[in-house]
């Protein structure tokens, strides 16, 4: 086995044996954590030498990495929402740990989930954020009624019931400029009376055609005969009165609008519209290009339908890479150094956790655990995260000779992937 094989060494360097560090049984100099100590250092003391003065500058974005999934602004949650009176019954009462918990089995932080940490909030939001399918435009008057509508025959009135431009997603389906009435009419009055024939069918072809893959998902739990009755509405120059009750939350047609209300977290329909529109690929046509951008402005973005991408990250929009993030991923896996959460939560006077990872509405970043003007010149927002990065001084601050101890031990595993492993990060503790 090499020592620190493929992190760093180059393929010309001597290799590091075993016997190096260890001189064999019982009398192993490697047993023991100050034994380790001395043997790490008989060979990297002169490149390190003391931590908090040597050791190389951590990475600047240490240690949050990019989002991976999901994401969640720290620094606005405990800058703003988390300090207004109207929010505190939601706020959890334990602070951090009110959402994360270190995990026995290594040490790490884990997020308790949208149900426990997410939902006091973000519930209400979810339905109120809809999409908008159709929204009947500027059309004049004109023909009469499909028989199936019933026996009124000609339209009521002479003026459009709405002066209102189709919406962008209507707009995009029917590949029609959405700013003059002249030039979608017909296309809208078409699509009417296809759905009085065939309810949301027409529409779900419009939509497999545009984005040419299967739309079922799409258009789950739809009503046909709801959407014949608002399209003999929209075709008799009226809004739609519903003859029921028209639910909170799932498709609804009413009034001048076809629209769907996420009944839940996870919603699979809703889903389904962002993940098709992101990967749709860029049409060539300007105009093409210009209707789909439209679109995404009002669906791809964080305030969209159910508030999705509010937490969701998105990325590669318009490619066949497109991918939102619906479940967070781990944590990059960091194979040479460790850190175990537990001991850490209330040592030291560090009663919170962002004794340590600090948000960026502090500003500058300091902290009380971060007490160096040089590092807090350096501290830059992670977008991702809403945190500020750690540096080596807010380690530094305890893992002193003086303080906590600074031995390479404590937070670099030695042995990568192997089965010495477990015993050597015992021995460290």
């Amino acid at each position: 086995m090499l020592h620190a094989a493929g992190h760093g060494r180059s393929p010309a360097a001597e290799p590091t044996r075993c016997a190096a560090c260890h001189a064999g049984h019982p009398d192993d100099v490697f047993t023991g954590r100050q034994g380790a100590e001395q043997t790490c250092r008989a060979c990297h003391g002169e490149v390190f030498g003391s931590f908090p003065t040597r050791h190389p500058a951590f990475s600047p974005t240490f240690p949050h990495d990019p989002a991976r999934g999901s994401r969640f602004d720290h620094g606005s949650h405990l800058g703003k929402h988390f300090t207004d009176p109207r929010q505190a019954p939601r706020v959890p009462a334990a602070g951090c740990l009110g959402c994360h918990e270190p995990q026995s089995r290594d040490g790490g932080m884990r997020t308790l989930g949208y149900g426990a940490a997410c939902a006091a909030c973000h519930d209400a939001g979810i339905a109120r954020r809809e999409l908008t399918l159709m929204r009947w435009p500027e059309v004049a008057p004109a023909g009469r009624l499909p028989p199936v509508c019933g026996p009124s025959g000609m339209p009521a009135g002479s003026d459009p019931v709405s002066l209102d431009p189709p919406n962008a997603l209507l707009t995009w389906l029917l590949a029609s400029p959405g700013d003059d009435p002249a030039a979608y009419a017909q296309a809208v009055r078409a699509l009417a009376r296809d759905m009085v024939d065939d309810g949301i069918v027409p529409l779900a072809t419009l939509t497999r055609e545009r984005l040419g893959i299967e739309v079922a998902p799409m258009f789950q739990g739809v009503s046909g005969e709801a959407t014949r009755r608002v399209a003999c509405a929209w075709l008799a120059n009226r809004e739609h009165e519903p003859a029921a009750q028209v639910t909170a939350t799932g498709w609804r047609a009413e009034a001048l609008e076809i629209r769907y209300a996420a009944p839940a977290h996870g919603d699979p329909v809703l889903r389904a519209w962002i993940d098709a529109l992101a990967a749709r690929d860029e049409p060539a046509d300007p105009d093409e290009a210009q209707r789909l951008a439209a679109v995404r402005d009002e669906i791809l973005v964080a305030d969209g339908p159910g508030q999705c991408l509010k937490c969701h990250a998105i990325e590669g929009v318009g490619t066949a890479r497109a991918r939102v993030g619906w479940v967070a991923a781990a944590a990059a896996p960091r194979p040479l150094h460790r850190f175990d959460h537990r001991p850490h939560l209330g040592a030291g006077g560090a009663e919170t956790c962002a004794a340590c990872h600090l948000p960026s509405a502090t500003g500058d970043g300091r902290s009380p655990r971060q007490p160096s003007e040089a590092a807090a010149s350096k501290a830059v927002v992670h977008a991702p995260t809403g945190l500020a990065p750690m540096s080596r001084e807010t380690c530094a601050a305890c893992h002193r000779p003086e303080g906590a101890g600074e031995g390479c031990l404590s937070c670099h595993a030695y042995h990568q992937g192997h089965a010495l492993k477990p015993r050597i990060a015992a021995d460290a503790r």
